[in-house]
């Protein structure tokens, strides 16, 4: 008998990781295999003892065989009482060899007393009632092999226990008949032996197999478990550091567009403008290492929608355009005549593709030109970024796509990047049910082909401009931040759009003042000492159900968590929308001008 890894008596809180603790186990399992057999062979032993009694009246004295059945019988309930307290036992699986010692006590009397059928019966027996009791004995012989084969030593006690006395009986006979009968009851004994042996060796190795692949599967779950972890350690580190580098960040974006704005003469918005890209080149970066976890974990949602392609890469291409002019690089464009007007996919990550794969080629190229193709695909699109750089070796492919690796020179290395934009490339591709591949042409340059799949779909109606200027709004912004430099940069937004502003440090103050009933709208920072922006708002919104509480004041979440399960942990705990840092003066104005009405509105409405 084999038991399973559920099976009562099995104790799997050790993993199984060396020779020696599969032995073990083995040992275990053998003995409380046999063990917990017993019981129903030793039943149905005893109902064959009666149908043996019931014979033997015939030869034999019936006391002598009332004796014989209470014999069995008192074995066989102290067995029971054995299996009893094998299976209350905490401690069976270290006393293993013990109890299989116990059992062989018990079980060598059980066998002597079957056989002393042959004694009952008399030495001169024969006709029916002889060949009931040898062929019953070697049948109890047999069965009880069956049971015990698990443990080799116990079928060796059961087997001699019984068939030797049936040997020794028979030459006690001395006649032909008995020599014949002990020289079979020794070749049934070798046989059973042999058999028992095979059998043992054959469920020790059955054992040894499921108590491996029991250990192999523990560690890869233990490895999976730890790999998942570290991935979750990972992540929950992602957003950590993506939090403490947006909330400085924000401070640098916002004083940078307002300098521009505000400066006096070209020499200063030029280099506000230049400390701008580079803050924007930062953001970019974190929102690489975001990505990358995202599309790890596989938590990219894509925005399919009508967008044109080729203005996709022209739009593109303007933005490489003023550093490949730096560097004296031709920047090249060409459209396939059978492109399609409108396709259908996420414009913002196509884009953020082809800017990879753009910086990736400007990075590596000294001298030449590059060139951006656009052609239809069976799949939907296929665009080509072609350089005259040095090209890539063949045996840098298998890890050109890998994060943090860089295929170009050393010197290359230095100028800029993080070595994830080809690994974030090639990922979205993918994502978008296409791919991004790379021609190596050594000497020649490097050829990415990047396919997606986007069919074809009918015009859109046209976007409203995004280079408007910011509109003049009308009303009282209460700002809630413990950053100093980010509530100045709020305030200074805010005055750019027409709108006065008072600040509060943490979630407590921001009760305070909201409770005065001057401000039309609330910026509230989530993450803030004392009182959080969350916790803040659940309670002003309490408040408002109360009776006498008329207005609800719109309170917008402003934080560094820019997930879309920050976004829906903002909505839940009763904001009215999300502004995720860094942000600039258009979109802060997107986001309040649903809430707030224009400055010449207000006015009208108030002549």
């Amino acid at each position: 008998m084999i038991t399973s890894p559920h099976h009562p008596l099995s104790d799997w809180s050790t993993p199984a990781r060396s020779d020696w603790v599969i032995r073990e186990r083995i040992a275990y399992e053998r003995v409380a295999a046999m063990i917990v057999a017993t019981p129903f062979p030793m039943f149905v032993g005893l109902a064959f003892a009666l149908a043996c009694a019931v014979v033997l009246l015939r030869v034999a004295d019936a006391a002598v065989v009332v004796g014989w059945l209470l014999l069995l019988g008192g074995l066989s309930a102290v067995r029971v009482l054995q299996v009893r307290r094998f299976r209350a036992d905490p401690q069976r699986r270290a006393r293993a060899d013990h109890w299989e010692r116990r059992y062989l006590m018990l079980l060598l009397p059980y066998g002597l007393a079957w056989s002393t059928m042959l004694a009952i019966a008399g030495p001169r027996i024969g006709g029916f009632v002889f060949s009931f009791v040898i062929v019953g004995l070697l049948g109890v012989a047999s069965v009880g092999v069956y049971t015990l084969h698990g443990v080799f030593r116990a079928a060796v006690v059961w087997v001699l226990s019984i068939v030797l006395p049936v040997a020794a009986w028979c030459l006690w006979r001395a006649d032909f008949d008995g020599v014949v009968l002990a020289f079979g009851a020794l070749l049934f004994t070798a046989a059973m032996l042999y058999e028992a042996h095979r059998s043992s060796r054959l469920q020790t190795e059955m054992l040894r197999l499921r108590l491996e692949n029991a250990a192999i599967a523990d560690d890869r779950a233990r490895a999976l478990a730890l790999a998942e972890q570290s991935n979750r350690a990972k992540t929950r580190f992602l957003a950590t550091v993506s939090h403490e580098m947006r909330t400085p960040l924000n401070g640098i974006v916002g004083m940078s567009e307002l300098l521009r704005d505000a400066a006096p003469d070209t020499q200063v918005r030029q280099r506000a403008d230049h400390v701008l890209r580079s803050a924007e080149q930062l953001h970019r970066v974190i929102g690489d290492l975001l990505d990358l976890s995202r599309l790890e974990f596989g938590r990219l949602a894509l925005d399919p929608a009508p967008f044109d392609p080729a203005q996709a890469l022209r739009e593109v291409l303007a933005l490489a355009a003023p550093q490949a002019a730096e560097r004296g690089l031709q920047l090249d464009m060409a459209l396939d005549p059978a492109l399609p007007r409108w396709v259908a996919a996420d414009a913002a990550r196509v884009k953020q593709v082809l800017h990879s794969l753009l910086s990736n080629a400007l990075q590596h190229t000294l001298a030449g030109r590059i060139e951006a193709t656009l052609a239809p695909c069976p799949q939907g699109l296929r665009y080509t970024v072609t350089d005259t750089g040095p090209g890539i070796a063949p045996e840098r492919l298998a890890t050109l796509f890998e994060p943090f690796d860089d295929a170009g020179t050393d010197a290359d290395r230095r100028r800029q990047g993080i070595g994830l934009g080809l690994t974030i490339a090639r990922r979205l591709a993918r994502a978008m049910n296409g791919d991004l591949v790379c021609e190596p042409r050594p000497g020649q340059g490097a050829r990415f082909v990047f396919t997606l799949q986007a069919p074809v779909v009918s015009q859109p109606p046209p976007a409203p401009p995004d280079d408007s200027p910011p509109p003049q709004l009308s009303g009282r912004v209460l700002v809630v931040d413990d950053n100093e430099v980010n509530a100045l940069v709020a305030q200074a937004m805010l005055l750019r759009l027409g709108l006065a502003s008072d600040i509060a440090t943490d979630g407590e103050q921001a009760l305070v003042q909201m409770a005065r009933g001057v401000h039309d709208l609330v910026l509230m920072d989530c993450r803030m000492p004392t009182l959080d922006g969350w916790e803040a708002t659940r309670r002003w919104r309490a408040r408002e159900d109360t009776p006498g509480v008329e207005a609800r004041l719109p309170i917008i979440g402003v934080t560094a968590n820019v997930s879309e399960a920050d976004r829906q942990h903002c909505l839940q705990c009763g904001m009215d929308d999300f502004l995720p840092k860094p942000f600039r003066v258009q979109e802060l104005a997107t986001v309040l001008r649903p809430f707030l009405p224009d400055a010449a509105t207000r006015g009208q409405s108030g002549g």
